[in-house]
């Protein structure tokens, strides 16, 4: 589809008429409720942080694929610092976002010390 708005703004560009907008608007709503419009947390390429509450560090990983299926989206993903010991554990479900999985660093750091606030009376720190 052809763009009608200026990247990074919210104003049309000066050819486009309200009918343009209003159909694509249509189709867009149309392809929303027929499932086929979806908005993901991540795309590949982005860094998520999964915390460890075993080993208690914050695992960076890097998202390298996206697989949509009936019941979950699944990411798979790569270790970013080589630090990593699950090399069998390849991604995560859409379901762990915001519980084992963030999708900023300053989000797992906030888990981590509610976590780490909670086993040992807040004293001590997970390290990265």
């Amino acid at each position: 589809m052809e763009r009608l708005t200026n990247s990074g703004t919210k104003e049309a560009k000066s050819n486009v008429t309200i009918k343009e907008a209003i159909d694509k608007l249509a189709e867009y709503e149309d392809l929303e409720e027929q499932g086929l419009l979806i908005r993901l947390p991540c795309k590949v390429g982005d860094t998520v942080y999964e915390v460890q509450q075993l080993r208690k560090r914050i695992q960076p990983y890097k998202i390298v694929s996206i697989y949509i299926s009936r019941c979950s989206v699944l990411f798979g993903w790569e270790i970013k610092d080589g630090k990593g010991i699950y090399s069998n554990v390849n991604g995560f479900c859409d379901y762990a976002i915001g519980k084992t999985v963030f999708l900023t660093k300053a989000e797992a750091d906030e888990a981590s010390q509610r976590n780490t606030g909670h086993k040992n009376g807040g004293k001590k720190k997970w390290t990265d």
